[in-house]
């Protein structure tokens, strides 16, 4: 207690707390000292509630003097870049309401949602500390005009805007021209294009105030520049995301009875007069600055405002005016785009389904923070959105990429792209049939990560493990001389069908599908079609079986020995399967021989290529119409 009262009195000398609040404490200490001699007797575990109800009173008052003195602090804020440095903004704007009512039309409510990314590369910066910029634009806009949905992407890449920015973030654009006619594209006018107040030149502390006064030019009509001044004002210090930031509440108020320039017709095409009166903006916006970063990291605010105006031109010789109420208010938030949220970003576009443009942001993702976490992660989905899309070489490209480079990246459930990008990379060699290739990267996955996991948090090895498995029978199959096709002797029955294989038919009366012992070419069996109906179309009755397992890209041999009798038509033929159940390639007997009649045992061949992208194969033998035949020692041969 002694040196708790020591500890006091030294605050007090030193001039940390005040002499107010020094009596305070040590009135609760008092307190706690006799609370203490009268309730000796009682459990040790009251005298730790006593103590901790003083150390609360002390991280309080404590508190409050951090507070204290950082609202008393001068701070200098200044906009702190060098040569090389790449910053991002992602300003979402929500246009709560644009009315245009025009006269003789009817009223035009237009509700939009727009995303505009703005990344900004300092390419140098003077002696002065004057920053020379260039900007680049992406935006994706969302909108509802009178109940008609839209959206549209925008992007600028490859048109930047230059710019010179001071400490204090002023901004002289190089290319004014280009900047116009960019915001034009996006119908966006200047008002919703603000990153970050004018900084003062001298320090502030909370309650300083400044004002800005500039000369801004519209960016969607021929006017003259309007006079604007922005009222600033240091209301206090926050934490965001782990920045210590200084609060700057902006603000301004415009108006402006008349102005005369050229502006394009709403809904019309051709421009106009116009005469633009009681024009009037109101805007009012929090910047939250990282002074320790020398750059803003997240800004909210409001817009509202409105103006009539009045277009008059001439057409054929006659007079056409129209009048014109506009209203509009939103809101907006600005905020540094980090890794993270570009990341996010991307993840999201990818679940929704918008393909492209989640390729674009997590390619940026790990081309601009190379040296982050988010990307090897950002890797492992670009990666599986090649698998996604059948383009498995490029995803081979991109596991390889996470494997080399990116190995230590790690998600947020513990999942380690070194391990992951592996499995992934494995699974790819699979479907390319580069079998040795799979088994090192796989054994590798084994090797150096005996113990990872899948997002679910299940070990990676058993999983791993059947890979392997999966490669060797593969590889056995896929030898030159294999027979793709299980029981091909029909020597193997469930029941009374030949296993493996199945019945693909239309049931008719006289028609029968069936496992016969008594006619074969060797062995114990054949199958056997026999049909006496006359159907109304065309249709092939037949024994089928399907494959999953073979190799693309090889020539592949079918054959089959073949016995009729009064046969219509008879074929054997073998039919590679997209995904989606598209036919890629077809092989037939009918293109060697027309089988029908009735005929001995004889063997017939047919050939295909399975393609890439071919998903199954089929064989079938068949009976087209009436008649008999059977069908024994079908193989489907690697050549």
């Amino acid at each position: 207690m002694e040196k708790e009262r020591e500890r006091i009195e030294r605050m007090l000398r030193e001039g940390k707390i005040t002499k107010e609040q020094s009596e305070k404490l040590l009135k609760a200490l008092d307190e706690s000292a006799a609370t203490e001699k009268k309730k000796a007797i009682k459990k040790s575990r009251m005298k730790i509630i006593s103590i901790s109800v003083v150390m609360v009173g002390l991280i309080i008052i404590g508190g409050l003097f951090v507070v204290s003195q950082l609202s008393k602090e001068r701070i200098r804020l200044e906009y702190k870049v060098k040569k090389g440095d790449i910053l991002q903004y992602k300003q979402i704007q929500t246009q709560g309401k644009i009315e245009l009512k025009t006269a003789y039309r009817k009223p035009k409510i237009v509700d939009i949602k727009r995303e505009t990314y703005f990344t900004i590369k300092v390419e140098d910066v003077d002696d002065k500390g004057i920053a020379q910029a260039s900007m680049t634009i992406k935006a994706v806009i969302e909108k509802d005009k009178n109940g008609e949905k839209t959206s549209e992407f925008f992007d600028f890449s490859n048109r930047p805007i230059l710019m010179n920015i001071s400490k204090q973030g002023k901004t002289e654009v190089e290319n004014w021209e280009e900047c116009k006619a960019i915001f034009k594209e996006l119908k966006m006018s200047s008002i919703a294009v603000q990153f970050s107040p004018i900084l003062p030149e001298k320090k502030v502390k909370v309650g300083d105030t400044w004002t800005y006064e500039e000369e801004r030019n519209s960016l969607l009509f021929e006017l003259p520049p309007i006079d604007v001044t922005l009222e600033n004002k240091v209301i206090g210090f926050e934490k965001i995301s782990g920045d210590d930031c200084v609060k700057i509440l902006t603000t301004q108020k415009t108006v402006i009875p008349i102005q005369k320039g050229k502006a394009s017709i709403p809904g019309l095409t051709g421009q106009a007069e116009v005469t633009i009166k009681d024009f009037n903006l109101n805007k009012e916006f929090i910047t939250y600055f990282a002074y320790n970063k020398g750059r803003p990291v997240r800004m909210k605010g409001k817009i509202t405002g409105g103006e009539k105006r009045i277009y008059q031109r001439i057409k054929n010789g006659k007079k056409q005016s129209w009048k014109t109420d506009v209203k509009y208010e939103f809101a907006f938030v600005l905020i540094e785009v980090t890794p993270e949220k570009l990341y996010q970003e991307g993840a999201k576009l990818w679940r929704e389904g918008k393909i492209d443009e989640a390729i674009k942001i997590l390619r940026e993702v790990v081309d601009k923070y190379p040296k982050t976490n988010r990307a090897g992660c950002a890797l492992m989905y670009l990666g599986q959105i090649y698998m996604g899309q059948n383009n498995y070489q490029k995803a081979i490209e991109i596991f390889r990429e996470a494997v080399e480079k990116h190995p230590s990246s790690r998600y947020g459930d513990g999942v380690l792209v070194g391990a992951y990008s592996r499995l992934y990379l494995g699974r790819c060699y699979i479907h390319e049939e580069t079998w040795d290739e799979a088994k090192k990267i796989l054994n590798q996955l084994l090797e150096k990560y005996p113990e990872s996991i899948d997002h679910r948090g299940r070990k990676l090895a058993p999983y791993v493990r059947s890979l392997l498995e999966e490669i060797e029978t593969k590889q056995k199959l896929h030898k030159k001389g294999t027979n793709l096709l299980k029981n091909s002797g029909f020597e193997e029955v469930v029941g009374d069908k030949p296993s493996n294989w199945f019945k693909a038919m239309v049931p008719a009366p006289g028609l029968k599908l069936f496992w016969d012992k008594k006619i074969k070419y060797r062995g114990k069996a054949s199958v056997a079609v026999v049909n006496t109906h006359v159907y109304d179309r065309i249709v092939c009755n037949n024994w089928a079986q399907n494959i999953t397992a073979f190799p693309r890209g090889k020539r592949l041999e079918l054959s089959g020995y073949i016995k009729t009798k009064n046969a219509q038509s008879v074929v054997i033929c073998v039919q590679c399967w997209s995904r989606d159940n598209k036919m890629l390639a077809f092989g037939t007997t009918q293109t060697t021989q027309e089988i029908s009649g009735t005929t001995g045992w004889a063997k017939y061949t047919a050939f295909v290529t399975a393609p890439e992208g071919t998903n199954k194969i089929t064989v079938r033998a068949t009976l087209t119409g009436t008649g008999q035949v059977w069908f024994d020692d079908i193989q489907l041969v690697i050549q």
